[in-house]
């Protein structure tokens, strides 16, 4: 037909500005596809994060809390463990103090005990039976009053009499022997 002569072919410049408006509202619903997908999607990760930091929060504030038991355990053991050694300094040096002021009466009695037995060894060794010394054994000094009782002499062993004598041939025999010994 003639007037189809006037016609534009299909794909025509005349039919392009619809079909262009029609792809570019095609793209812009897409664009704003993306965007509301993109969105969802980064609000799904927001969202993940913010879980996995709350999760994050609380296991950090669950070791704090474990920390600070800890280190309050640490303060108590370290305070236990320091009065326990203040103590076990405290006897020792007692148990130290005791064993000294022992050991110093330990020395004194072998100070003495050693004096002793070198006047006994200066006794023996100035005095023997057949001539003692008089001056170390006071004991033998005969008294400076004697006098001889009248009567019966009893044994000074069995008898609480004294019996003095400025003579010791002149008592008896047991009496002599007696007076020499003491």
């Amino acid at each position: 037909p003639p007037g189809d002569a006037c016609q534009e072919p299909v794909g025509a410049p005349s039919e392009a500005p619809a079909q262009q408006g029609y792809d570019v509202s095609r793209l812009r619903s897409s664009s704003v596809e993306i965007r509301e997908k993109g969105s969802e999607i980064l609000k799904e990760e927001l969202q993940k994060a913010q879980k996995e930091l709350k999760l994050k929060d609380r296991e950090c504030e669950r070791l704090c809390k474990v920390r600070e038991q800890l280190e309050q355990e640490l303060e108590e053991l370290t305070a236990s463990l320091f009065e326990e050694a203040h103590k076990m300094v405290r006897e020792a040096n007692t148990k130290q103090a005791a064993s000294e002021k022992q050991l110093r009466e330990a020395r004194g009695k072998i100070d003495m005990l050693q004096a002793e037995v070198t006047a006994l060894k200066t006794l023996v060794i100035t005095s023997t039976p057949s001539s003692p010394n008089r001056e170390q054994h006071p004991q033998l000094k005969s008294p400076s009053k004697t006098t001889v009782r009248k009567g019966h002499v009893r044994n000074k062993s069995t008898s609480s009499a004294v019996v003095t004598t400025s003579s010791p041939s002149l008592l008896p025999e047991p009496i002599r022997r007696e007076i020499g010994r003491a």
